[in-house]
């Protein structure tokens, strides 16, 4: 799905809004917007609830690290040999603790690092609240701020945003969203139509992304996905509703003849 919204991302921003193709990549645009907050609610899930050590700690981080820097240097030097460098190749290098390098789509390899630098934490945050604090956790985190920053973006008032996104640290909001994941999880036995209520989510989340999206690009008469990123509130919606529906039928994914799973 990332690879999706990356090859799409191109076009969707450069065909004319009246071309017919337009619609296509718009849709497939949206589409695979789950693939983010379903990358932090399944984290959520596997993460959160385990016993952790300093050496299992870093264990995970460490591979992490070795990941992120192979890969940005590779596109650093891969970018100084074919195009050349936008910034001196040392400017590179110093800035790669703090700053994305010529690749800005590593930025998910940064926030890798700090979801097992965070694991701990979280994990014994999680334990240590009543589900309705969790559920309270959730409502200050991701709902809220995903309700007034989509107030913020429809009708374009001059405020800072309330959820940052792609950002290279571990924000209450990316904790909130693997909270969901395992909330979600957690309580799959207890939430009553847990299926219809996971295809609502669905519904809502997916539709309102592309009617949003549409209504302000045509508006604007430019391509946009300001409602897109991965922690707001719509895409959120759309991520429980798939975590839901697979959660809803475990035991019988699970069931599936080994081959066929």
């Amino acid at each position: 799905m990332i690879v999706l919204i990356h090859t799409v991302g191109g076009p969707y921003g450069s065909t004319p809004l009246d071309s017919p193709k337009w619609i296509g990549y718009l849709i497939l645009n949206t589409v695979p917007r789950y693939a983010v907050p379903v990358f932090l609610m399944i984290s959520g899930i596997l993460l959160i609830g385990k016993e952790y050590s300093a050496a299992k700690v870093w264990r995970n981080v460490k591979k992490s690290l070795i990941l992120l820097v192979a890969w940005n240097l590779t596109y650093i030097f891969a970018q100084a040999l074919l195009w050349g460098p936008s910034e001196s190749i040392l400017s590179h290098l110093l800035s790669l603790p703090v700053k994305r390098g010529p690749s800005r789509h590593l930025w998910n390899a940064y926030l890798l690092v700090r979801i097992y630098s965070f694991a701990p934490v979280v994990s014994l945050l999680y334990q240590a609240l009543t589900n309705q604090l969790r559920v309270y956790f959730v409502l200050l985190t991701v709902i809220i701020p995903g309700i007034l920053d989509l107030y913020i973006k429809i009708f374009e008032i001059s405020a800072q945003s309330t959820l940052y996104a792609f950002q290279l640290y571990m924000t209450l909001t990316y904790i909130g969203i693997m909270f969901v994941g395992r909330l979600i999880y957690d309580n799959a036995e207890k939430i009553k139509h847990l299926g219809l209520l996971s295809l609502l989510a669905v519904v809502t989340g997916l539709g309102g992304m592309l009617a949003v999206t549409y209504c302000y690009a045509t508006a604007h008469h430019a391509a946009t996905d300001k409602f897109m990123a991965e922690t707001q509130l719509l895409a959120v919606c759309y991520a429980g509703g798939m975590i839901g529906m697979v959660v809803k039928h475990r035991k019988a994914l699970e069931n599936m003849p080994e081959r066929a799973r």
